[in-house]
């Protein structure tokens, strides 16, 4: 199992309405092949800070998710209306230590 810490900084003010847009869209993630472990927002440091932890199996199925995400013309719509409200984006593969309790 792998993960995918995506983190967007909202632009003030647009936290709202970055809500409404992702809310609406959680129906199609388990279609296009992701799978949401958490989704957080700042409290300290970065108020403006969304924070969205993923899990793929490997690396192939986060290619084969990304790939259904650049053909899917409704999902294109709704990250364009997501892309108008941040003004950065990241995002980190992480693989689990073998300690971890997410494995």
């Amino acid at each position: 199992m792998i993960y995918v810490l995506s983190t967007n900084i909202v632009v003030p003010g647009k936290m709202a309405q970055y809500f409404e847009i992702a809310e609406k869209a959680q129906p199609m993630y388990p279609k296009l092949g992701m799978k949401i472990v958490g989704s957080w927002h700042g409290y300290t440091g970065n108020m403006n800070a969304i924070y969205v932890l993923y899990a793929y199996d490997d690396l192939a199925a986060l290619q084969k998710a990304a790939e259904a995400r650049r053909t899917n013309t409704e999902w294109r719509t709704i990250y364009a209306a997501v892309n108008s409200l941040i003004t950065s984006q990241t995002g980190t593969i992480l693989e689990p230590n073998p300690w971890s309790p997410l494995k």
